[in-house]
C-alpha cells in the first residue's frame, strides 16, 4: 500500500528527508515498556511561508512549510509523530503540535483544522493496484506552490 499526503508543518525542514524512528505501537499509552515498531516517513518540502505574526516573542515573523509526507510503514498517527520528533510538528494538531502556532496560523488563515490531507492512496488488488486520489479542498488552495504566497503577505 502506498500513501501520499499534504501537510503544513511548523519551521521549514529541509527540502527533502527521510525520518526513520521507531514509534511506540499505542501512542495513547506512555511509551515507557511498550515495544517500538519500525517506522519510517519520507518527505519532500514543497513551499516556505513566513508570515507577519510573531508567536514566539524571539521572532518577529512566523515560518511554516506545506510538505508531502509518504509514510512507508503504517503505525498510528506516525505522521503526526515523525514531525513532531524533527520539531516540525503539523499546524493544528492538538496533541502533537503547539497551541499557540495552531491558534495564530487559525486565525491567520481563518480556518481551525488539523492541517494534514490525504491525497493518494495506492492498494494493491488481484487484477493491479487501485489509486484512489482526493484533491484538496478549498482551504488548502492558498498554501499550494501555484499560488504561494510571498512572505509578509496574506494567502488568501
Amino acid at each position: 500500500m502506498q500513501k501520499r499526503y499534504l501537510a503544513l508543518v511548523r519551521g521549514w525542514p529541509a527540502a527533502t528527508g527521510e525520518i526513520d524512528q521507531p514509534l511506540a505501537r499505542d501512542p495513547e499509552l506512555p511509551s515507557a515498556g511498550q515495544e517500538r515498531l519500525e517506522a519510517v516517513t519520507r518527505y519532500r518540502r514543497l513551499a516556505c511561508f513566513e508570515w507577519p505574526f510573531s508567536v514566539d516573542g524571539r521572532h518577529p515573523c512566523a515560518r511554516y512549510a506545506l510538505v508531502e509526507a509518504e509514510p512507508l510503514s503504517g503505525r498510528r498517527h506516525q505522521i503526526r509523530r515523525h514531525f513532531k520528533h524533527i520539531a516540525h510538528p503539523l499546524v493544528g494538531d492538538t496533541t502533537h503540535g503547539k497551541g499557540a502556532h495552531n491558534r495564530a496560523v487559525a486565525q491567520w488563515l481563518g480556518v481551525s483544522r488539523l492541517w494534514l490531507h490525504a491525497q493518494r492512496v495506492e492498494l494493491p488488488t488481484a487484477s493491479g493496484p487501485l489509486r484512489i486520489e482526493a484533491p484538496a479542498g478549498e482551504e488548502w488552495q492558498a498554501l499550494l506552490p501555484s499560488r504561494q504566497c510571498k512572505p509578509g503577505t496574506s494567502p488568501s
